[in-house]
């Protein structure tokens, strides 16, 4: 929390207390967060994904990590990469990922970072690979976690699915 004010005032220290932070608290995935964040508006994009790789190691669970790691693959160029992280992603969700239940905004948002990582996975299997069968795996997958938007009823088309 401090780390994050620290940002937004734009102290030099921040990377100093979210470093203490952590050292404090090793599973504090909102410290790791703000740090990833931290580099990443430094301009220092590989930092970034060194401090979501510590994330994921320390908690495989966290998809905001596994989020965030391909969104910097993506921006390096680097799709292959990009696409094993939302896998990553994907490979963490919980079997009952598609039910609401008692948390409500919780898991709508949840359910809603595994559509995008398994739409961003059809789209990368049909455009850069030409694997149709990898493309409506990916999209039924997309499916289970919430009705189909208007991105995913137009990759199904292109798909020829129904």
């Amino acid at each position: 929390m401090i780390g994050a004010l620290r940002i937004e005032l734009g102290h030099g220290s921040a990377g100093e207390a979210l470093q203490q932070s952590l050292a404090a608290n090793p599973k504090g995935l909102g410290a790791y967060l703000t740090l990833a964040t931290w580099h990443k508006r430094r301009g220092e994009p590989d930092k970034a994904e060194q401090v979501l790789n510590q994330t994921v190691a320390v908690i495989p669970e966290a998809i905001e990590a596994w989020q965030a790691l391909a969104e910097i693959a993506t921006d390096k160029g680097d799709p292959a990469v990009a696409m094993r992280y939302r896998q990553n992603l994907l490979a963490v969700a919980p079997a009952d990922a598609g039910f609401i239940g008692m948390q409500p905004s919780r898991n709508l948002y949840r359910n809603s970072v595994y559509r995008a990582a398994a739409l961003a996975l059809a789209e990368d299997a049909w455009n850069r690979r030409q694997d149709r069968t990898l493309a409506l795996k990916w999209l039924a997958q997309a499916d289970q976690f919430g009705p189909p938007d208007a991105h995913g009823k137009a990759l199904a088309e292109s798909l020829g699915a129904k």
